[in-house]
């Protein structure tokens, strides 16, 4: 999930303390940013969908998981469409499927996370 090569690089100019810092905001952040976005599921509110996406695709850009970037994109782009009013079913199929893989893929991100931090401990 995680290039851990390309986030050693990313992070090599920070001492460890921060980079440990920064990972442990991800884990304190983590539960409340998906209980939301899932409420925002089931809630149809694609407006804060999109927005708490693309929160979680900045995040994750900084961490060099590309696979969980691509998808945080994906479901705050189709959110966004929806958000403005479009009604394609199609659309919010798609939707459906996609944000139970990124959901997916952010619990992947997760356990990587928590084998990397060692590297810094």
């Amino acid at each position: 999930m995680i290039n851990k090569q390309l986030f050693i690089d990313n992070f090599k100019v920070f001492d460890k303390e921060i980079v440990i810092e920064i990972i442990n905001i991800f884990f304190e952040e983590y539960p409340d940013r998906f209980k939301r976005m899932d409420k925002n599921m089931v809630e149809l509110n694609y407006k804060d969908l999109a927005f708490n996406a693309h929160s979680l695709k900045g995040v994750v850009s900084n961490f060099a998981a590309p696979v969980l970037f691509e998808l945080a994109r994906e479901v705050e782009k189709m959110a966004s469409a929806l958000r403005d009013g479009n009604t394609d079913l199609d659309l919010t199929f798609r939707l459906s499927l996609c944000y139970p893989k990124m959901k997916e893929a952010a619990g992947e991100f997760y356990i990587d996370l928590t084998e990397l931090i060692k590297h810094y401990n």
